[in-house]
């Protein structure tokens, strides 16, 4: 799991309007936090052009808002199963409940993830984000994937109304998690996340770290 001394990641306010145009203009006074965690597939990550990333939050009264800078030298969407495939994923436990899984494989939704929490894929070339499990209708999220020169920016518009249980009530803590795949050569062969340092995200929401909805606006 994470290193859970760490206090919760502080999620500021927003100050004012925030356009989803995959820019990061309107972020420049916004905390960045590094996705520091590299998982061991078997292939190491020559520098931080071939595979690194960083993530950005705020929130208002009605949304979660996410920018992230992705630095990724080859974006190669050409695999069969959507984890495979570059991409940026966001995991939200909306209650902060943090069920443990018991690692069996689901046919479906793992049972740890309830009704309040899901994973939300942002694949290069796609419009729309994806809910891994469809347990969260993503459709209602606005979204932007932005090419750059080095790889690509995700920015994307989280409604609160999504989740039966995700109060837009300062000092409300939540369950995150946020995980960047890299695929070379048609296949997926690094990982980078910000909280664990193991691959199971996907299945056991009790390896997510916590935010908090911090009542201030970044300075």
């Amino acid at each position: 799991k994470g290193v859970n001394n760490r206090p919760p990641l502080k999620v500021f306010r927003s100050a004012g309007f925030i356009e989803i145009d995959g820019q990061e203009t309107e972020w420049s006074e916004v905390p960045k936090h590094k996705m520091r965690v590299e998982i061991d597939l078997g292939f190491e990550l020559d520098n931080k052009f071939d595979l690194s990333s960083y993530f950005k939050m705020l929130w208002d009264d009605n949304h979660l808002y996410v920018f992230a800078k992705i630095l990724d030298e080859e974006i190669n969407t050409a695999a069969d199963q959507l984890f495979e495939k570059d991409g940026f994923e966001i995991y939200i436990d909306g209650n902060n409940s943090k069920t443990e899984a018991d690692y069996n494989t689901p046919s479906g939704p793992p049972a740890a993830y309830g009704n309040n929490t899901d994973f939300f894929r942002y694949i290069p070339g796609e419009t729309q984000a994806l809910a891994a499990w469809g347990i969260i209708d993503a459709s209602t999220f606005e979204s932007v994937i932005y090419f750059t020169e080095d790889g690509y920016n995700v920015e994307t518009k989280i409604p609160f109304s999504s989740f039966p249980d995700f109060p837009a009530n300062a000092g409300h803590l939540f369950g995150l998690e946020f995980q960047t795949n890299d695929n070379d050569n048609d296949q997926r062969q690094q990982l980078v996340k910000w909280w664990s340092d193991n691959d199971f995200s996907y299945l056991d929401p009790s390896v997510f770290g916590t935010a908090v909805l911090f009542k201030a606006t970044a300075e």
